[in-house]
């Protein structure tokens, strides 16, 4: 088979995929910001989050400061994670959550520094039985193991993230080599 309009091909297989396999699936979305009023970004988003289609959160941890990962010269970051229900595809999923950091002012120009200053990201981290390694997404977040900001909020949501994403195949490092350590909270999400 030919196919010449290949985006729209892959659009339409995300879309017939969605409405054939309709079981909502669990999945975690790690949550950051440092610009601006960091907590309001994070509850904006996760409420954004709650009115995608097919999808609602489930479950939030608390909102913790972290030091920032990779690039130090920044301000210090809140981050959470939030577990949501959806019957969604997942590169339908981040379309919308790329949409989530488009409406909240997330500068994505050619001006923006990888890892740098955020009002807001998004990262889709792992969904239950998802397993991608394409040039848009993949699955399981390849950073999520070497992440604090990302494996403390897990441990508000499930017993022991370290243990259940190593038997997912995730390459999880010890907390004293891990980047971005939290270093407080923050409170409720």
């Amino acid at each position: 088979m030919r196919v010449h309009d290949v985006a729209g091909f892959t659009q339409f297989l995300n879309g017939f995929w969605a409405i054939a396999r309709p079981q909502p699936r669990r999945a975690f979305v790690a949550l950051g910001s440092n610009m601006g009023k960091r907590l309001d970004n994070i509850r904006a988003a996760k409420n954004l989050i709650a009115e995608i289609p097919m999808t609602c959160v489930s479950n939030c941890s608390r909102i913790y400061e972290s030091e920032p990962a990779y690039e130090k010269r920044q301000e210090p970051f809140a981050n959470a994670v939030i577990e949501i229900k959806t019957e969604l595809a997942p590169l339908i999923l981040l379309d919308q959550l790329l949409e989530v950091e488009n409406k909240l002012g997330r500068n994505r120009t050619k001006s923006a520094r990888p890892n740098g200053p955020r009002v807001i990201d998004c990262d889709l981290i792992w969904m239950d039985g998802e397993v991608h390694g394409g040039e848009r997404l993949r699955l399981p977040h390849p950073n999520l193991g070497e992440r604090d900001f990302v494996l403390v909020p897990l441990e508000d949501l499930m017993h022991d993230p370290a243990r259940f994403f190593r038997y997912e195949g995730v390459d999880v490092k010890e907390p004293e080599d891990r980047y971005g350590h939290v270093v407080g909270e923050l409170g409720s999400l």
